[in-house]
């Protein structure tokens, strides 16, 4: 199985996670807005980080009297030094990188909550300078950063995706039909995606057949120990895709468990692979969720991993693809 991870971060010894990390905590951000420094105040850390436009524009409304929209506002994330976030006195001259709008609260601002430090740079554009470079060039588009093109394409799968899980209701004069009228907004549970659902979830996905995946060969004694668990089984419990859902579980986890061990071992990272059962894959800001039978997790990324039920991937295809097109977004 090949590594689901970015480069190695730096090493640090192992600590405790932070407060901001706990499921349903809040944080403090303190931003910098030209030269000024002010702070938002009970941040989910939960939330995605581009929900702090909405909450930026307000501020800034407050602050600087600036009647802006969220497209007008940039992110920068300042980068930590020695672990610790810069100070307030030194944020004029401190190094920033790009925001990940699509990581959680928690990840993009990991440790924040210490009084005196600043997170998060932001610039606001011109409103007059743009209405003047529209009217010199009508035709032409507005320049968006690359931050800015990557929080829309996040908003247009979710909202493709969000189109897709509705109910179909039928009305007394009519049977059910695809007419907005006859639509109901729901949060759909994966188990009860149709086939309609499905194909308006992928509606204008591209899909690449020529995508190639690059695999790592497993280290021989890992392959040599997998190899020996699947003829151990086969001896002690019979053909698994025979068996009951216990007996084809028990088979699934004792070969990922040393594709993982594997991963694990070469690839020695803070944020190790993990094998969940049953995890519940529920997105913020998306209509529909459920468990899937298996995922591999490291910290925010997930990668699920298909099991067939008796030997036959089409059963249940329409809740199996709904649910890879989730956690695809999940991921971004």
């Amino acid at each position: 199985m090949p590594p689901q991870t970015a480069a190695s971060p730096r090493a640090e010894a192992p600590a405790a996670s932070p407060p901001s990390a706990v499921p349903g905590a809040s944080v403090d951000l303190a931003y910098v807005c030209r030269g000024v420094v002010d702070v938002l105040e009970g941040i989910d850390t939960q939330s995605r980080v581009s929900n702090l436009r909405k909450d930026l524009c307000n501020a800034l409304k407050e602050t600087f009297d600036l009647d802006v929209v969220p497209a007008q506002v940039s992110l920068k994330t300042f980068v930590k030094v020695d672990g610790e976030w810069p100070a307030e006195a030194d944020a004029e001259g401190a190094t920033t990188r790009a925001t990940v709008i699509g990581n959680s609260i928690a990840t993009e601002f990991e440790g924040a909550g210490a009084e005196g430090r600043v997170h998060l740079l932001v610039e606001v554009s011109d409103e007059e300078e743009v209405v003047v470079e529209e009217e010199k060039k009508p035709a032409a588009k507005k320049p968006t950063t690359k931050a800015e093109e990557y929080q829309r394409d996040v908003e247009s799968d979710m909202a493709r995706f969000n189109k897709g899980c509705v109910k179909r209701v039928a009305t007394r004069t009519r049977k059910a039909s695809t007419d907005d009228d006859d639509v109901i907004d729901a949060h759909v549970p994966f188990s009860e995606m149709t086939e309609f659902q499905y194909k308006c979830i992928y509606k204008g996905v591209t899909i690449n057949d020529k995508h190639v995946n690059e695999t790592t060969p497993l280290p021989k004694d890992i392959m040599d120990g997998i190899r020996d668990d699947y003829a151990r089984y086969i001896i002690t419990r019979g053909a698994p895709w025979e068996q009951n859902e216990a007996q084809r579980r028990a088979y699934i986890a004792s070969g990922l468990d040393r594709c993982i061990f594997a991963v694990n071992t070469a690839f020695p990272v803070k944020e190790e692979m993990k094998l969940l059962a049953e995890y519940p894959i529920d997105c913020d800001g998306l209509r529909a969720g459920g468990n899937a039978n298996w995922v591999v997790k490291r910290g925010d990324r997930m990668l699920i991993v298909i099991e067939a039920k008796q030997g036959d991937l089409r059963k249940g295809r329409y809740q199996l693809l709904a649910m890879m097109e989730a956690l695809r977004i999940c991921n971004k």
